[in-house]
């Protein structure tokens, strides 16, 4: 069945992670603080935010429906990279200031889309709060 969902194309594959995204949001309302896997962005001018849920990616933007993306993840020297079809996104170690918080994050993002390049902060695993 799985491969009935790659020959469908692109459209099919967005729409079966969202479904798999939603359900897994709806069964876990906030990501766990001792959860090293755990990811979250954000940035602004646009605001935008990015949360890894399993192998999905949801990104957020205010008066814009929620996009789903299934990734995969990787990291080398320290990068995590999350890359699946449409987007690739790269968060490097170092601080970052969102400009509109005190918060201290230690991951610098950049999210490529077919349409935009987002930048921003990140943060990962027990340093989510």
């Amino acid at each position: 069945m799985e491969n009935a969902a790659i020959a469908a194309g692109p459209e099919n594959q967005t729409e079966a992670a969202a479904t798999n995204a939603t359900a897994l949001v709806a069964s876990a309302p906030k990501l766990p603080n001792d959860d090293p896997a755990a990811f979250r962005a954000k940035g602004t001018e646009p605001f935008w935010s990015a949360t890894l849920v399993g192998g999905t990616l949801v990104l957020d933007m205010p008066g814009k429906a929620s996009r789903y993306f299934s990734v995969i993840r990787s990291t080398s020297g320290g990068t995590l990279r999350l890359t699946g079809n449409g987007v690739q996104l790269s968060a490097t170690p170092g601080d970052c200031d969102d400009g509109m918080s005190d918060r201290d994050y230690g991951e610098r993002v950049q999210i490529s889309l077919a349409d935009s390049v987002l930048k921003g902060c990140g943060i990962t695993g027990t340093s989510i709060k």
